[in-house]
């Protein structure tokens, strides 16, 4: 935890309310994304007992199998699921690029899951699957790997979205609980964060089901089950799963207002200036999703090669780098820990020298010096590369001198611009940030030319030398 997190936390408990930890949002939100809910029977994280989807508040469609561990039930119900996500998410009906809204992390885990559960199963043979179905799980697993990408915005988890733009006296594990998240940000009027987060927790909104719940969707299952035989014609399932979709029908009439209350709260914070390169990037990875899976029907594989590995940690790693940086760079509450962390310092500019030369290696050079007065001792050393917040995509300043006014705790400081090239300078009287964060891109990735003994199959079996002989000293008799 940071020094501002723990302060934060403090006003959190002073004042009864969540924090803002952001004055921006560092996400992007569509105008009309799709909102899912699913909740699964308790032992069987296999299964979608109940699916809720749609595109506000007041419209939401609900596909309940009955026996969701029957295949032929459990397909049939999310085939109607699929057809509708398919025609909108391969852009059929829509006038906007597609964004899911899912209440926790738990619920995109059971997405993921029947993902891999759809995605390959065979469409031709005796007992053929949809291939809507198919794309469907093909979709559902883009999704999945997409989200664990930082700063990816295609799918939105509203409890890692609040949690990211909110400090709260709440656990990790208790902000995953998107209504008790919401009730500490936003309490009712005459109650503490602490008090209607506790209250609001009993509002379950899936997957994994409570175990009263849990409980009675027991017997209604056994009861229909029972009613139904082996039977699984529609004709004969639809009027004894009524009972069924009127328990889920509640559970999702309950927890349906929290995935559009807490969006819409979010939606009102102004949007950081570089969400618009992630989502670039998103969009750029959904094409190519697009384009194999459904223009060339390609199929995905099971799992990454070491090179593919290689590369996708690679990428993660860049990606948590530059998350890091542009919101540090956006946003003057993300800045703060850095700044606290002497990993930078601000200060008032007090002269700017664009006519400054050194000694090259040959010839003399042009190097700008900036010269700052801070609020604060500065301890940062000499030598310590740092970029100017403004120009974070451009060359980096050195720590050039540093100067401490006696008998106060301000200091100046001269930085020089490591270029001679034409980048624009901070102006005399402005306050500027310089800190360690840049947008410049990694040194590429170099990959062997062989790969290493520990990621390949051994080029032949070794053949371990015969205990018989002259040469056996070691015999076990």
């Amino acid at each position: 935890m940071s020094y501002l997190q723990a302060l934060l936390v403090a006003d959190a408990r002073r004042l009864r309310r969540a924090q803002r930890s952001a004055t921006h949002r560092h996400r992007h939100l569509t105008k009309r994304p799709l909102g899912l809910l699913l909740w699964q029977l308790g032992a069987e994280p296999f299964t979608a007992a109940a699916v809720a989807w749609g595109f506000g508040p007041d419209q939401r469609k609900i596909a309940v199998p009955g026996e969701p561990r029957d295949r032929e039930l459990a397909f049939r119900a999310l085939t109607i699921v699929a057809r509708d996500f398919n025609a909108w998410f391969e852009g059929t009906g829509r006038d906007e690029p597609p964004q899911i809204v899912v209440a926790n992390r738990a619920t995109l885990a059971l997405l993921a899951r029947l993902g891999r559960r759809l995605a390959y199963l065979p469409t031709t043979g005796a007992v053929p699957a949809d291939p809507e179905l198919v794309r469907f799980g093909r979709h559902l697993r883009f999704l999945a790997d997409r989200a664990r990408h930082p700063g990816q915005q295609l799918v939105v988890v509203l409890t890692d979205l609040l949690a990211s733009h909110w400090v709260t006296e709440l656990s990790a594990l208790e902000m995953q609980q998107l209504p008790a998240l919401d009730a500490a940000i936003e309490p009712p009027r005459g109650q503490s964060a602490h008090e209607a987060a506790r209250e609001a927790e009993r509002t379950e909104i899936g997957p994994v089901p409570a175990a009263e719940e849990d409980g009675k969707v027991d017997d209604l299952l056994s009861a229909f089950n029972a009613q139904r035989g082996r039977k699984t014609e529609e004709k004969v399932v639809a009027p004894l799963r009524k009972p069924i979709e009127s328990h889920y029908g509640r559970l999702v009439d309950r927890g349906w207002p929290f995935l559009w209350r807490c969006l819409e709260r979010e939606r009102g914070y102004p949007e950081a200036a570089h969400v618009g390169r992630r989502w670039k990037d998103d969009l750029g990875a959904l094409d190519r999703h697009l384009d194999w899976v459904v223009t060339k029907g390609g199929h995905q594989r099971t799992r990454q090669t070491n090179a593919q590995a290689a590369w996708t940690l690679r990428a993660a790693e860049d990606a948590v780098r530059l998350l890091e940086a542009e919101e540090a760079i956006d946003d003057p509450l993300r800045m703060l820990p850095t700044l606290l962390a002497n990993q930078g310092l601000v200060g008032k500019v007090r002269r700017v020298d664009r006519e400054n030369y050194e000694q090259g290696p040959k010839r003399q050079v042009r190097r700008p010096l900036v010269e700052l007065e801070t609020a604060e001792r500065c301890v940062l050393p000499t030598e310590k590369e740092l970029w100017w917040t403004r120009t974070a995509d451009k060359r980096e300043y050195v720590i050039t001198e540093v100067r401490h006014i006696a008998k106060e705790s301000r200091s100046i400081v001269v930085l020089q611009l490591e270029t001679s090239a034409e980048q624009e300078l901070p102006t005399v009287g402005e306050t500027a940030i310089f800190s360690v964060h840049h947008l410049g891109s990694s040194p590429p990735l170099k990959m062997p030319k062989k790969a290493p003994w520990t990621h390949r199959e051994p080029e032949q079996e070794d053949v371990l030398p015969a205990l018989d002989g002259a040469t056996d000293e070691g015999r076990w008799e």
